[in-house]
């Protein structure tokens, strides 16, 4: 990857956005510390964990609330 400034890559942001497009890949720096990677987008990525499409699971028994309800009546009485 190519070290950039991130002078550099504000003064000419539509330049590196055609050169990643094009398959080069940038880290921009601040004071010496990497910021930011600039990557080509990789539509065939595949999604983290959390957004992944999960089954949902039908519980069949009473709800959490159902059952405070029912614990504070046994307390009150």
């Amino acid at each position: 990857m190519v070290k950039i400034s991130m002078r550099e890559f504000t003064h000419d942001i539509a330049g590196y956005m055609r050169r990643a497009s094009l398959g080069e890949e940038f880290v921009v720096m601040k004071r010496n510390q990497a910021i930011a990677d600039i990557i080509p987008h990789n539509k065939g990525k595949i999604k983290p964990g959390w957004s992944l499409n999960m089954p949902k699971k039908i519980i069949q028994k009473e709800g959490f609330s159902d059952e405070l309800i029912k614990f504070r009546q046994k307390e009150r009485s």
